[in-house]
């Protein structure tokens, strides 16, 4: 969230202040793409584990079948899907729907591509945007 606050006080200032307002607008811009596009490649690093490496386990197969799309929506909601697996793989109340059911070997790797993403495509731009 402190993404979308910032890009809401970069736009407040760009509408309050006439100095130099193209360098507002682009740090808007840029701001708001920061947002969307972690979030775009976090869906489609979703659909690309989900749908060519967790299918060939049966319980994870089954489980996408009949939650994929909360999965989906979860992940839209938090900014994440690597956050929403880490939420439907917990087990949370022992109910079905939170037991995703990855393995040990697809959930280090899911991991793994976690570090990378939000260090090239969240926390590097955000660094970016400040020292600028």
């Amino acid at each position: 969230f402190s993404d979308v606050f910032f890009a809401a006080a970069v736009w407040e200032h760009y509408q309050l202040k006439d100095e130099d307002q193209s360098k507002f607008m682009i740090i808007f811009l840029a701001s708001i793409l920061f947002i969307i596009i972690p979030v775009i490649i976090s869906l489609y690093q979703l659909h690309r584990a989900s749908s060519k490496h967790w299918l060939i386990e049966n319980k994870t197969r089954e489980w996408l079948l009949k939650y994929g799309k909360f999965l989906y929506l979860t992940s839209v909601i938090t900014g994440s899907s690597f956050s929403a697996v880490s939420i439907f793989n917990s087990n949370l109340f022992d109910l079905c729907i939170f037991d995703l059911g990855l393995n040990r070997k697809h959930l280090m790797s899911w991991k793994t591509k976690r570090v990378y993403s939000v260090i090239l495509f969240e926390n590097l731009p955000q660094l970016l945007l400040s020292v600028w």
